[in-house]
């Protein structure tokens, strides 16, 4: 009787539901009609690698660019990029119109066209942004070398999917996000016997399902023989993420009713020293904001254009509880 327990156990661990290392393919990559809101994060995170991973890029944040997909066909300097699948152009930089190609091995760069100067900035060889499809270990290398009027761009670059797990914004989390590392030198002299260096690095988080990546942590490093001088960095991330479209993104500890609602709204918390309670849209901007001292707060949403909200306490030392709100 006991081996028969011993084998029903095990059974049962087996049949336990596990995470799933993540698989990019060509059927995740953004088709015309598609677009996708980001925002910026003033953070500079550490990025760990390895699988079941937890990367925090919850930090202070603002509305980025919203990127619209559009059909190649008919769109300014199109015909220099006669094999692109898809144009893409953000609110951001409005003149620039960035060419791409996606295959069932590659999704590629072509180039960009400059509507106010009326250049076409032409990828030599197509730049390969992933390799499809791409899973935990995938790895390559490629020359981004771009040319068009007086500019003539080349870097070498190596790219590792080096990590895979859950991807933790301010207003929630994804799990089965799959982390893309890529580096390249961009300075490498030698000036009056100095040597001068700069590294860039580009970590590309991407999740089956979503258009676009979901996420990217830049860095910029200059050293001065061997050693660092400064470090620029930034985060942009997928705005419902940010605003809590995440697959926890209700706290039990914030509660919010009635939801829908149309004019006033009841928040609890069970946070012992909530502060403040703040509102923000898809966007990711903060439209409304007030103190609070206790369990209870009453919201007045009256004048709020109808949308998806979230809702959020952030206590006194910082931590934070999110909840949705649909306002009709």
């Amino acid at each position: 009787m006991q081996h028969l327990k011993t084998l029903l156990a095990l059974a049962a661990v087996a049949w336990m539901p596990v995470a799933a290392q993540p698989t990019i393919s060509s059927s995740n990559m953004p088709v015309a009609g598609q677009s996708v809101t980001y925002y910026s994060v003033d953070i500079d995170p550490l990025l760990t690698t390895g699988v079941l991973q937890t990367w925090d890029l919850s930090g202070p944040a603002s509305y980025n660019q919203t990127i619209s997909f559009l059909a190649p066909a008919g769109q300014p300097g199109s015909a220099d990029y006669p094999t692109a699948t898809a144009m893409s152009i953000s609110d951001g930089d409005p003149g620039s119109y960035e060419y791409i190609r996606t295959s069932p091995t590659a999704f590629e760069g072509l180039g960009n066209y400059d509507a106010n100067d009326d250049i076409s900035y032409i990828a030599v060889d197509p730049f390969k942004i992933l390799t499809l499809p791409c899973t935990y270990g995938t790895n390559w290398t490629d020359t981004y070398h771009l040319v068009g009027g007086l500019t003539d761009e080349m870097n070498d670059w190596s790219f590792e999917a080096d990590g895979w797990g859950t991807l933790v914004g301010n207003g929630g989390s994804w799990n089965d996000v799959l982390k893309v590392h890529g580096t390249t030198t961009t300075m490498d002299t030698m000036v009056l016997g100095v040597h001068y260096e700069q590294f860039y690095s580009l970590d590309i988080f991407w999740r089956a399902g979503e258009v676009f990546y979901v996420a990217t942590a830049t860095r910029l490093e200059m050293f001065i023989d061997g050693v660092s001088q400064w470090v620029d960095g930034n985060v942009q991330m997928n705005a419902d993420l940010a605003i809590g479209i995440g697959e926890h993104a209700n706290d039990p500890s914030l509660l919010v009713s009635p939801n829908p609602a149309s004019d006033l709204v009841l928040v609890t918390t069970t946070m012992t020293d909530a502060g403040t309670i703040v509102l923000v849209d898809m966007t990711g901007r903060e439209v409304l904001r007030t103190a609070i001292t206790g369990a209870h707060h009453q919201l007045d949403v009256g004048t709020l254009s109808p949308g998806q909200y979230m809702v959020r306490a952030v206590s006194r030392s910082g931590a934070f509880t999110s909840s949705k709100l649909m306002i009709e």
